[in-house]
């Protein structure tokens, strides 16, 4: 499939205000982004046996994947939240480096 995912330009943003305030990183963002093939979104990875038993932690940024956060709780992983939005690394790179720092010490 040729197809890509269309990028928006001109007044409309790529990315969204609401999840990178500043002007400058969303453009640094924007300007970096590839197009992706369609195939890209509709593929499915392989997940190989047993990866669930290395040892893993789970970073979520407020509450859009709670059914996420939840199953990493049941696998017995460290879980810590950041009240933040999907693009939080970076707009707050230091603080998450951080939480991720803790959870492989936890």
């Amino acid at each position: 499939m040729d197809a890509v995912v269309p990028v928006e330009s001109g007044t409309q943003r790529i990315v969204p205000a609401v999840l990178v305030p500043s002007p400058a990183t969303r453009s640094l963002i924007e300007a970096k982004q590839p197009t992706l093939p369609i195939g890209f979104l509709l593929g499915q990875l392989e997940i190989e046996a047993g990866w669930n038993e290395t040892p893993s932690g789970y970073l979520a940024f407020g509450s859009t994947y709670a059914e996420e956060q939840r199953r990493a709780e049941a696998e017995g992983w460290p879980v810590a939240t950041l009240d933040g939005r999907h693009l939080h690394m970076l707009i707050d790179p230091e603080r998450v480096a951080s939480e991720i720092i803790a959870l492989i010490r936890s």
